[in-house]
């Protein structure tokens, strides 16, 4: 499998991944951080641990931290869909 990185995000399970709200329509979600735990055709949902919030895709600016360390700053709307179906669409590309 090939390493996730900033390029290629988008077509990776970003299940397990460390995540902040950069910037949201809905002001309070933006700073909610913590690990992806599952992910829906139009909703992240991020536990910090103590809390699980729905946070939808497209309303909002996430920023990644990748394995390698790096970060990467994203918008929802290029994970809307479920994750086969971006897969699909961002092959065809």
């Amino acid at each position: 499998m090939t390493p996730i990185t900033k390029e290629n995000l988008t077509r990776h399970e970003v299940i397990g991944l460390q995540v902040c709200v950069i910037q949201s329509s809905n002001q309070t979600h933006v700073g909610i951080k913590g690990k992806v735990i599952a992910e829906m055709k139009n909703m992240f949902i991020i536990s910090d641990g103590a809390k699980k919030r729905w946070i939808p895709k497209d309303t909002a600016v996430y920023c990644f931290s990748l394995p390698d360390d790096s970060l990467a700053i994203i918008n929802g709307k290029e994970f809307v869909g479920k994750h086969a179906e971006r897969i699909k669409k961002t092959s065809k590309v």
